[in-house]
């Protein structure tokens, strides 16, 4: 609005403005049009924040398809908890070592030439040495543990597994059978310990230390037992199983009783092997 005093002098009035703008601070000067302002933060709204991190609706999805893909797909189908790795490991290294064992003694009962006959007496003592390091008998574990330490690496474990299945190739059907079951069961091994690290050293102090069950009765329940968790007798860790799951539990306990019932003398022989 223009100013009505006839008397005002506009160069006085234009000098009074430059003075008054001087004075505010910069912080409380208005911008120019259009000018953005000097400092900007996203709101601190806690309900628009999946909103600020969310990628646009055109970005380009992750690929599902080539090796990749199929890898995420197998990892999803594995087992994702620690315990349900190292069992599944743990089962897959006895069945090949079992699988080992029986070509090495079929194509011995074939009665090969000598250095054939050999090298089965390898492989078979071989088998037996993964299938006693995985059961983790108190017995044998600190021998296991001192001697063949390379079983508690995984680079040691995995290049034994690969040169041991180049033997298997050569004993006859069951051998390459054997054969391609330690590459995956290597494969495997690779894997779990990749995802657990801390698994080699747990565990080649509980062989040393022979924390492993010492019948062959507890190797059934050592094998879905955390490590260590055999030593000394503590079964906290199947209390707490049975707490988490109590219909599971119920239904292995109805039917161990009546396992029990019907075969009364191999029921009193565990329970005495227990106590003792």
């Amino acid at each position: 609005m223009a100013d009505d005093n006839p008397f005002s002098d506009p160069s006085l009035q234009a000098a009074d403005q430059s003075r008054q703008q001087e004075e505010l601070p910069s912080w409380a000067t208005a911008p120019a049009d259009g000018a953005p302002p000097t400092s900007w933060s996203p709101p601190e709204d806690k309900k628009n924040e999946e909103a600020w991190s969310a990628p646009p609706p055109n970005a380009p999805q992750p690929d599902s398809g080539g090796v990749r893909g199929a890898a995420q797909r197998l990892e999803q189908k594995l087992p994702q908890t620690r315990s349900g790795l190292i069992i599944s490991m743990r089962l897959l290294n006895m069945g090949v070592s079992i699988l080992m064992a029986a070509a090495a003694i079929i194509k011995l009962l074939s009665l090969p030439a000598f250095t054939k006959g050999v090298l089965c007496l390898y492989i078979w003592f071989f088998a037996l040495l993964i299938c006693c390091f995985e059961t983790h008998l108190a017995q044998v574990s600190r021998i296991i543990g001192e001697n063949f330490g390379f079983l508690y690496n995984v680079k040691g474990r995995v290049t034994f597994f690969v040169l041991v299945s180049f033997l298997c190739f050569s004993i006859g059907l069951i051998g390459l059978i054997s054969g391609v079951g330690l590459l995956v069961a290597a494969a495997y091994n690779a894997y779990v310990i990749y995802k657990h690290p801390d698994y080699e050293r747990e565990m080649l102090e509980n062989d040393v230390e022979q924390r492993g069950p010492s019948s062959v009765y507890g190797v059934a329940g050592s094998v879905v037992a955390p490590p260590g968790a055999g030593s000394g007798g503590d079964a906290s860790w199947l209390a707490e199983g049975a707490a988490a799951n109590p219909e599971l539990a119920a239904s292995v306990g109805s039917a161990a009783v009546g396992w029990a019932r019907k075969n009364p003398e191999a029921a009193g022989k565990i329970a005495r092997s227990a106590v003792v």
